[in-house]
């Protein structure tokens, strides 16, 4: 969730935010890990190369991606919109994917 929408609009009231910390424009609005829940399934944009994509060329788009996530300008943009900015490629990408499905998973066996 995009939080600065929900916070500049009087008729909605967030429940809940699904960052790792309570977002500065929600300030009073829990964390799910603060209502029991171990998960921070974060709106993420995520760029994706086909199957069979070389490894090389798979490296080189991580590359231009991490170079863009650290532009000013870009920064600059999404704070303003209430995003957070971070990159993750490789590995450490893989492992918060991981992350996300297993709490997601975790959370809809409970309501069912």
């Amino acid at each position: 969730m995009v939080p600065r929408p929900v916070a500049e609009t009087p008729k909605l009231r967030a429940l809940v935010y699904c960052g790792e910390d309570r977002h500065p424009t929600l300030p009073d609005t829990p964390t799910a890990k603060e209502l029991g829940y171990d998960m921070v399934p974060c709106l993420n944009n995520f760029w994706w190369a086909p199957a069979g994509t070389p490894a090389a060329a798979a490296e080189k788009m991580a590359g231009v991606f991490e170079t863009a996530m650290q532009d000013t300008d870009l920064i600059a943009e999404m704070e303003a919109k209430g995003q957070s900015v971070a990159f993750f490629a490789g590995q450490e990408l893989t492992d918060r994917l991981d992350g996300f499905y297993s709490g997601l998973s975790s959370v809809a066996s409970d309501l069912q």
